[in-house]
């Protein structure tokens, strides 16, 4: 833990030395990633890891904890979207829903989304099962 600290007040020194502090805001290390930091930027979250580095863009308004949805990912919303990242930074569903419940809240081991009016469901691979066409549903 004394590490992480160690690490980010370096990270910060390193930036305030050369003129330019690349973040609005760093949250502490292990707090929603064992092993990064979140980051605010220009009003968006993403995370870097105990070196400095950016492991995720700092582009989304929103990022929950890990495992809430799905162990290792973690959903984020983008200018009113949601879709999820995993542990390892990649975009495992493109932010393009207006609704995501939990998974098996309604259905086996997927998840219910809604898109711009029309329902289905994800799975844990982030795939849609079919086509989204129901057009009433009610998520939680």
């Amino acid at each position: 833990m004394k590490k992480h600290y160690l690490t980010l007040i370096m990270v910060i020194i390193t930036y305030i030395t050369h003129g330019k502090l690349r973040f609005e805001k760093i949250w502490p290390f292990e707090e929603n990633h064992k092993d990064w930091a979140m980051v605010a930027k220009d009003g968006y979250l993403g995370f870097i890891d105990t070196d400095g580095n950016v492991v995720v863009e700092s582009r989304y308004n929103e990022i929950s904890l890990f495992g809430e949805y799905l162990e290792n990912w973690a959903l984020v919303e983008k200018e009113g979207y949601y879709g999820f990242i995993d542990n390892e930074g990649n975009e495992v569903v493109k932010p393009k829903y207006n609704k995501i419940s939990l998974f098996g809240e309604y259905q086996g081991n997927w998840a219910l989304v809604e898109e711009e009016g029309y329902f289905g469901f994800i799975d844990k691979e982030g795939n849609e099962i079919g086509e989204l066409k129901i057009k009433e549903a009610k998520i939680k």
